[in-house]
């Protein structure tokens, strides 16, 4: 499944189609395009020529975020539920910043990507007890089989409907289509500090990393080395990882850009702008040579400078 795709016919839409298809790549929602260049074309000879496409992003009407604000000025036990919102380093930050703020825990403060770091973040959490959850770029906010859900519930995503999914009936009492910076640096002023829901947080969050000490002390004394003892010394290492089961990312000690759950993320947002982006620091230059069939040797010379 892409975003869009296009056979190029003839040398002098290469330059169209490229620019093209970094454009379309890199606006949200980002995600993977797909030329086809049949192999007549490529023996051609032709010119190259700048062709400019700025990218776009979504913008949160205003009535939405009042709304949006009103809401979570009137729940007692709001909570934050992502899967990629770390996916963009300004996104990260004004989430957090928002978080830590208005003091609203933060569940999968890993997930896909590092979302958050902090005290608001947790480890678990019962959200049927929530009476209300701000779904931050997440398709799947809790398992319905599982789980019923009483509160209310803001969806903030570039794409909410998640058009690219045939079935979808996750609840949505407000759906705002926007890029998580603008919509957290807009709604943190309206909201209320929630003190005393931030302070039940950090006890809730105390006590979640006593009991892991706990397990880590008692793994430690164990012969057989599991997989979550494992997972905590490799996430003090200071390495970036790139998930592979059965790694337990509640056990590692992440910062923004050292964790990655689906290599997907490190394509398509690696190339351009994430974290993972100093693994590949020519995103545009490395599809070029590609595209002009440059060696795949020159490629990967270029995909490993630091």
């Amino acid at each position: 499944m892409v975003k869009w795709d296009f056979e190029v016919r003839r040398t002098e839409q290469i330059p169209g189609a490229l620019a093209r298809a970094i454009h379309l790549a890199t606006s949200e929602p980002r995600g993977p395009v797909y030329l086809i260049f049949p192999r007549e074309v490529t023996l051609e000879e032709g010119k190259w020529r700048n062709v400019i496409m700025s990218t776009y992003e979504p913008d949160p009407r205003e009535d939405d975020v009042r709304e949006a604000a009103k809401m979570i000025e009137d729940s007692d036990r709001p909570v934050i539920v992502t899967w990629r919102a770390g996916r963009r380093k300004e996104w990260f930050d004004s989430l957090k910043n928002f978080a830590d703020t208005v003091g609203i825990p933060v569940l999968n403060y890993v997930g896909e990507t590092v979302n958050y770091t902090g005290d608001m973040g947790l480890d678990q959490f019962d959200l049927s007890s929530a009476d209300l959850i701000i779904a931050v770029e997440t398709e799947v906010p809790w398992t319905p089989k599982k789980m019923k859900v009483k509160g209310r519930v803001i969806k903030v995503d570039v794409d909410p409907g998640y058009s690219r999914i045939s079935f979808y009936d996750f609840p949505c009492d407000l759906c705002v289509m926007s890029n998580l910076k603008d919509f957290f640096d807009r709604i943190t002023p309206l909201v209320s500090k929630k003190n005393e829901w931030k302070m039940r947080t950090l006890e809730i969050r105390r006590e979640q990393e006593r009991r892991k000490e706990e397990k880590v002390k008692t793994f430690m004394s164990e012969k057989k080395v599991k997989p979550d003892l494992v997972s905590w010394y490799v996430g003090r290492m200071g390495l970036t990882v790139f998930n592979e089961y059965p790694f337990n990312f509640h056990f590692g000690n992440f910062s923004w850009g050292q964790y990655f759950g689906d290599i997907t993320s490190v394509i398509w947002d690696g190339l351009w702008g994430h974290p993972s982006a100093t693994l590949w620091p020519q995103g545009e230059e490395l599809l070029r040579l590609l595209v002009m069939g440059h060696s795949f040797s020159e490629f990967l010379r270029l995909s490993t400078m630091r």
